[in-house]
């Protein structure tokens, strides 16, 4: 299952790849519909070997239960390709999420705001989440690294108008208060709650 890109890549080039409406994927050859050695198609692959080729599932039209021959109608499947010199999982992901959730664009009769509410030091960590509660000035912020090692990451707050920062348990509920700095795991995860002062009138700013 491809969550939003997939890199092929060698010490010197390569490309990173999205399928946008099509999530499954096999590499190598085609595997999915061997079905338990009946059938006469083999047993079930238990290990995959490094390949370059890539095959897209965009439809389940072979399988031989449950699922008609055919479909009607035209059917849209989106693809991007970034190549790229040597391999950089920031770049990677960060084209990724570019094309899975590009921006939304409005009109406006002023100029945008040119500071974040929140900005990250460090591009092998990015957030995967950033909502409010219901209570003024919180927000929760879940940081995600991209790393096989540990990664130090430094908050930033432009407006200077950060007033706490906590560690959350499951259901989001504060564990303990830490300062802007913060060491992250290997491909770890952290929820965090963000509490903010009062901006003063005249300054906005966007999350």
């Amino acid at each position: 299952m491809l969550q939003r890109w997939l890199d092929i890549s060698n010490e010197t080039h390569g490309v990173t790849w999205c399928a946008l409406d099509a999530p499954l994927f096999e590499y190598g050859d085609r595997h999915a519909n061997i079905s338990m050695g009946w059938g006469g198609q083999g047993n079930w692959v238990t290990k995959l070997e490094p390949s370059s080729t890539i095959y897209s599932w965009v439809t389940n039209n072979h399988w031989h239960t449950n699922f008609p021959l055919t479909q009607d109608g035209p059917v849209t499947f989106r693809y991007r390709i970034l190549p790229h010199e040597e391999y950089d999982v920031a770049k990677a992901n960060r084209f990724g999420l570019e094309q899975s959730q590009p921006l939304v664009y409005v009109t406006a009769d002023k100029d945008p705001c040119v500071q974040p509410l929140l900005a990250i030091d460090n591009p092998k960590v990015y957030p995967t989440i950033l909502k409010s509660l219901d209570k003024d000035r919180v927000l929760i912020v879940r940081l995600r690294s991209l790393s096989d090692g540990e990664e130090n990451v430094k908050l930033l707050f432009p407006h200077k108008n950060s007033k706490r920062i906590s560690l959350c348990r499951p259901g989001e509920v504060n564990s303990e208060k830490i300062d802007e700095e913060l060491v992250m795991k290997p491909y770890g995860q952290v929820t965090l709650k963000l509490e903010f002062k009062k901006i003063k009138e005249g300054r906005n700013f966007e999350c």
